[in-house]
């Protein structure tokens, strides 16, 4: 099919022509060996101009998801381009992928700024949403330390900063488990963290620090980042909350009385 052959060669300008000349109205939605539509491919090359060209065509399915379960908008996210998602934002902003990631997960566990707080302007956005390991886009944030994104993403009035993966891990908890002080103290400063919540092992926040501190200097350096880039690419968020939790419980606690972090200062109760 010349549609086809056209987008697995890049050809841009004949997609733009063919949809001006009404030539793609039957076969918009015709997906590759991915399960990818012309649109999701428009994403992936960083083409806002085609995308907005395929917007106009009346058949054309913007909530369409390939064989991971991606939509056009959580590729975009992906991608990083905040242009991208503005331009899809009239599509389904919750929809996850095969992994349960949305868009809003994406962003704040890549680092992407501008798409997280495009999506936190959005009525329709829910910011709790998990994935399948019970990972937030908070817990992502948190985890990989960005902390630029837990801040914007704790300015939300609807956030929950309590919320437990699978691992009956919160985010704080998770932030402390890595070492991720600045993720830390803004959690902890945050008035509606229970920094005194515990695990399914009844630990806290506080001695997932103490177990950190007490980890060798010898272990390879964490990710900046997990469960991210296209899904052909990243590994399952569930491995990095195994291994997470396996080393921080595996190592022996110290007195609570001498945790080494100074944003887990009085975290014991009274």
């Amino acid at each position: 099919m010349h549609w086809l052959r056209c987008l697995s060669c890049g050809h841009w300008e004949s997609i733009k022509t063919m949809i001006t000349d009404q030539r793609a109205a039957h076969v918009v939605n015709a997906t590759d060996a991915q399960g990818r539509t012309a649109l999701m491919q428009a994403v992936c090359a960083r083409r806002p101009d085609v995308v907005q060209a395929l917007l106009t065509l009346d058949k054309l399915r913007i909530n369409a998801t390939d064989h991971e379960g991606n939509t056009a908008l959580l590729l975009a996210a992906y991608v990083g381009d905040d242009g991208l998602v503005d331009v899809l934002c009239s599509a389904d902003i919750n929809a996850a992928d095969h992994q349960g990631d949305t868009a809003l997960i994406v962003a704040a566990n890549n680092a992407h700024l501008h798409i997280v707080t495009r999506l936190l302007q959005l009525p329709a956005i829910d910011i709790n949403i998990a994935n399948k390991c019970g990972l937030t886009a908070l817990h992502c944030a948190a985890l990989a330390d960005h902390s630029y994104i837990v801040d914007a993403l704790l300015n939300s009035d609807c956030i929950d900063v309590n919320a437990v993966d699978e691992n009956e891990h919160s985010a704080l908890m998770l932030a402390a488990a890595s070492g991720n002080l600045e993720s830390a103290e803004l959690l902890r400063n945050d008035p509606r963290c229970n920094v005194n919540l515990r695990d399914g092992e009844n630990k806290t926040a506080a001695m997932f620090a103490q177990d950190y501190a007490a980890l060798p200097d010898s272990l390879p350096p964490r990710p900046s980042q997990f469960n991210c880039g296209p899904p052909c690419l990243h590994a399952s968020s569930r491995t990095m909350s195994h291994l997470l939790h396996l080393r921080c419980c595996s190592t022996r606690a110290k007195p609570e009385d001498s945790i080494p972090l100074v944003v887990f200062k009085s975290t014991a109760p009274h």
